[in-house]
C-alpha cells in the first residue's frame, strides 16, 4: 500500500496505489488518483506493470508502464456531463528503505491522456507529467 501526493501536470495529485509482487522482480499496482479543482476535478485508476532489478542495499529503482482512465467532473455548471478519457502512463522511480517493510517512494511518469477538440475530427493526445512521493507499506502474504 502507498499513500501520496504530488503533481499531475500543474494540478495537485493525491493518490493510494495498491500492489502485488508475484516476483522480486515485477509488480502489478492499482492506483487511484484525485485532482481536486476550482471549477473542475478529476479522478483516475490505472493498472500498472512495475519491473526492478533487485539491488542489494537501501535503494530500489524500477520502471513502470500502464493503463487507465481519467473521469473529469465539471463542478456545478448548468447541463455538465462527466467526461471520461483512456490514458496510458510510463516512468520509473525509486524507492528508498527505511526498514525491511517501510520505503520512501518517488515515482515520476509521462501520462498521455487522449481526448477530442472541439470542431476538430480524430483524436488527440493531451501531454501530462504526474509526479508523487510516498509511503509504501509492504506486508508478505503466506499461503
Amino acid at each position: 500500500m502507498s499513500p501520496a501526493w504530488g503533481s499531475f501536470g500543474s494540478d495537485r495529485l493525491f493518490a493510494v496505489m495498491a500492489a502485488y509482487n508475484p516476483e522480486p522482480w515485477l509488480g502489478w499496482e492499482a492506483a487511484l488518483s484525485h485532482t481536486p479543482g476550482q471549477s473542475v476535478h478529476a479522478m483516475m485508476h490505472s493498472f500498472t506493470a512495475i519491473v526492478r532489478r533487485p539491488m542489494s542495499g537501501r535503494f530500489q529503482p524500477y520502471l513502470s508502464a500502464g493503463y487507465g482512465m481519467v473521469i473529469v467532473y465539471p463542478g456545478q455548471a448548468v447541463n455538465a456531463i462527466a467526461v471520461t478519457k483512456n490514458a496510458l502512463a510510463a516512468g520509473g522511480g525509486m524507492e528508498m528503505y527505511l526498514r525491511d517493510d517501510l520505503a520512501l517512494r518517488i515515482d515520476v511518469r509521462h501520462a498521455t491522456v487522449f481526448g477530442e477538440q472541439r470542431d476538430r475530427e480524430g483524436l488527440v493526445a493531451y501531454p501530462y507529467l504526474q509526479g508523487t512521493l510516498g509511503l509504501s507499506f509492504y506486508r508478505s502474504i503466506q499461503p
